[in-house]
């Protein structure tokens, strides 16, 4: 039973915040991005508060890029950590991503006025918090040649939300995407992007195609329709479309498919065996929910699973 002096039973307001070990290459291995903030005259890793319903992962790339001016590829993620703030009244939770930065430069702003690029070390000796700390020690147990480059996402998508079967007259495997259904696939646009997807591939259902049409525009991709990745046609094709994805995978090709529940879950199982990785209870994911894989060529180095972006 905690005591009445816990500081954890006093907060009466929790926050959402998202940020990102922001770094690039350098001739000697890699560089890490830190920030100060005039405001409180200390030095941290890029982060901020969460919109409204704001995806953690959008949150995350927006606060960098805002606070450092730095595009990047979204790379695996390095942990969630909560602290208190504003005397005790709130508890701030904080995701954070591995970033690579792509291009972009630094402009000084009032809330951040300084960045320096510091070889790991020197970035944990020069931030503020102990939280920064256990954040770049995350990052560095990830070895040079092991992060995920933008050539290295697999994306495992359940289709965004269908017209509802009592609203909808016609066969049910051509159910179009209703309203909330677009503006999902619509949300993924940014995030695919931000993992660099070169590779679409969809069930061959409206409501599949649908959910990658909105990227495959933006992005000048055509989506390739799969009848194995839909349930008349994956019995019996489990082990080829694993093995199809895994070979991807391995070639470094980034890639996002779209398909219905059971095969999404199915098909992340047989996925994490295959790379022997730990296979969690919960598989399923809400309608324009996904898997995101980090997987450089050969292996998988860290699998999430995430609500809808929208």
């Amino acid at each position: 039973m905690k005591s009445s002096a816990d500081p954890w039973d006093r907060p009466v307001r929790v926050v959402g915040a998202a940020g990102g070990v922001l770094w690039r290459p350098t001739r000697d291995g890699r560089q890490i991005a830190v920030v100060h903030r005039p405001r409180y005259d200390d030095w941290s890793l890029p982060k901020g508060k969460l919109r409204r319903r704001e995806h953690p992962l959008l949150g995350a790339l927006r606060e960098v890029e805002e606070e450092t001016g730095y595009r990047a590829w979204l790379g695996p993620p390095l942990g969630e950590y909560r602290y208190l703030t504003d005397g005790g009244r709130t508890v701030k939770t904080v995701r954070y991503w591995a970033m690579q930065a792509h291009s972009g430069t630094f402009v000084p702003t009032r809330e951040v006025d300084r960045l320096a690029w510091l070889a790991k070390g020197d970035a944990a000796r020069r931030v503020s918090y102990d939280t920064d700390r256990h954040v770049l020690a995350e990052f560095g147990r990830l070895p040079a040649g092991r992060l995920p480059a933008p050539t290295a996402a697999l994306v495992v998508i359940r289709h965004a939300r269908a017209a509802h079967h009592r609203r909808w007259d016609g066969p049910d495997r051509l159910r179009p995407l209703d309203e909330r259904g677009r503006a999902q696939a619509n949300a993924l646009v940014p995030l695919l992007t931000s993992l660099g997807i070169r590779l679409l591939i969809s069930a061959d259902l409206p409501c599949c195609t649908a959910t990658l049409a909105p990227y495959a525009r933006a992005a000048g991709l055509a989506v390739e329709p799969e009848p194995a990745l839909a349930d008349t046609g994956y019995p019996g094709s489990e082990a080829r479309v694993v093995a199809t994805l895994m070979g991807l995978a391995a070639s470094g090709t980034p890639t996002a498919i779209c398909s219905q529940r059971t095969i999404v879950a199915d098909l992340i199982r047989r996925l994490l065996d295959g790379w022997c990785w730990p296979v969690p209870d919960q598989l399923g994911v809400r309608e324009g929910g996904f898997w995101l894989l980090h997987c450089p060529p050969g292996r998988l180095v860290a699998a999430e699973r995430h609500d809808p972006v929208a």
